[in-house]
């Protein structure tokens, strides 16, 4: 219902002629203060902790990520672009595994071998979600800037700077 709620809101805002909507898909959000319990951030808790990183289910599951920064700037470039309209994916156009992300997050916030353990009592994404930015790129101008590891590594700074 969740997807078709947002579908939906987009159908009814480009069915407007004459408007120049614009409806950004982010992949999967990562940043400071994005909400607890996702992947990314449950990880570097972890890391911080100096804890196994848990993944669940088989840690195959890919997903695309967008650092929030990227997200800000992708909303900047929509509204640099006032006479485009669509529907826009915006993420790193490439997709990373759960295990995968933990090996990254490790590199980043431990400097060493992870110890990753796979948890089976509850199940992991076992898909591929990567979506098509080429929309974005050609109509609005915009591109990530942030690859995976340098989000991380400016995570890692921001925490440290504020003391988190």
């Amino acid at each position: 219902l969740y997807a078709i709620s947002k579908l939906t809101a987009e159908c009814l805002g480009l069915s407007h002629a004459g408007l120049n909507v614009k409806c950004l898909r982010f992949a999967q959000l990562s940043g400071i203060g994005v909400r607890p319990g996702f992947l990314v951030t449950t990880l570097i808790e972890q890391a911080r902790r100096g804890e196994p990183l848990v993944v669940f289910g088989t840690g195959k599951g890919e997903r695309e990520y967008l650092y929030v920064k990227d997200a800000a700037a992708g909303i900047r470039a929509a509204l640099e672009h006032p006479q485009e309209r669509g529907i826009f994916n915006m993420g790193l156009g490439s997709c990373v595994s759960a295990c995968g992300m933990a090996e990254a997050v490790s590199g980043v916030f431990v400097g060493g071998r992870p110890e990753i353990r796979l948890d089976s009592s509850r199940e992991g994404d076992t898909g591929r979600w990567l979506m098509d930015g080429s929309k974005a790129r050609r109509q609005l101008e915009w591109s990530p800037r942030w690859t995976l590891e340098a989000m991380l590594a400016d995570m890692k700074r921001i925490l440290e700077t504020e003391g988190k």
